[in-house]
């Protein structure tokens, strides 16, 4: 019973804190029951079921292993990684366990780039790249690292790779759709009749269009939640004591990013918040220790 009301609380904050991913997963799947619709009519909630079930075990199973290759981390090889971030990630992660106490077992990873970043990937990963590395003094990196800790606890990862999933599978039903579209054109050219030509362009013109606006939609909705679980984060930082490193370490990446200038329509698909707003939370926070 114990291990049920565990597992009920991390099914809780992962729904709770990506309420956006889980509510466009299922317009995903409402619209690829609608795509397969015409060439599955008897089974066709069984189909895309099947489908869904079988790609979500796949990814969910193997996420880790499939997302550490997409983002090309690897195991702390040299003696130097492992003696530098090894020490660091430890102490962060007991420091949370006494707080969280369910937080599941998570192994530290490293990208090789020279880009100050580290990310959340799969159900048990952290990866911290290179240049975060020999940028960031051991003290912002724990505060990076906490705050990506906050990512596999609250399932943020996890909601991703179910939403990797979903538009995967839409995208993929999309062009089956749009290729079947083109064919039907293709045969009323070789027919040489018009109206059905103008039929179908009618067709894909308005599949082209639909298709572009829900892509858009999906894209600023999950952008939305993605900034709202950074936020998230960095109060989980602040909470387990990491507060303070995280803002230094924010400060040199605002510093690296200055006079990097993002469009209205960049800035709404953006899955960060502004890096000034995040400090000013953080600092907000901090200045109330004081009070």
């Amino acid at each position: 019973m114990k291990q049920f009301l565990k597992y009920a609380k991390r099914l809780f904050l992962i729904v709770k804190t990506n309420i956006f991913y889980i509510i466009w997963f299922f317009i995903y799947f409402n619209y690829s029951l609608t795509f397969s619709f015409p060439f599955f009519r008897e089974n066709t909630l069984l189909f895309c079921a099947i489908i869904y079930a079988i790609s979500l075990t796949v990814a969910l199973g193997a996420g880790d292993i499939i997302f550490r290759l997409l983002e090309g981390a690897r195991p702390l090889e040299t003696k130097r990684e492992k003696e530098y971030l090894t020490p660091i990630f430890e102490e962060v992660y007991q420091n949370a366990k006494e707080i969280y106490s369910d937080l599941p077992k998570i192994k530290l990873y490293i990208v090789d780039s020279l880009t100050v970043n580290a990310v959340a990937i799969g159900n048990h990963t952290i990866a911290v790249t290179q240049g975060a590395m020999e940028t960031l003094t051991a003290d912002e990196l724990s505060g990076v690292i906490a705050h990506e800790i906050s990512h596999v606890y609250y399932g943020d990862t996890k909601a991703v790779i179910v939403n990797t999933i979903g538009n995967g599978i839409f995208t993929i039903l999309s062009v089956i759709v749009k290729l079947i579209v083109r064919g039907m054109e293709f045969i009323a050219m070789t027919l040489e009749s018009h109206i059905l030509q103008a039929v179908f362009n009618f067709i894909r013109l308005i599949l082209e269009i639909w298709l572009f606006c829900m892509l858009w939609l999906g894209s600023f909705i999950l952008s939305f939640n993605s900034r709202g679980n950074e936020f998230k984060a960095d109060k989980f930082a602040y909470e387990v004591g990491y507060g303070e490193q995280l803002t230094q370490a924010l400060y040199i990446i605002q510093k690296m990013s200055l006079g990097q200038q993002m469009k209205i329509v960049a800035k709404m698909q953006s899955s960060h918040p502004r890096t000034s707003k995040r400090i000013g939370r953080l600092e907000d926070l901090t200045d109330r220790d004081f009070e």
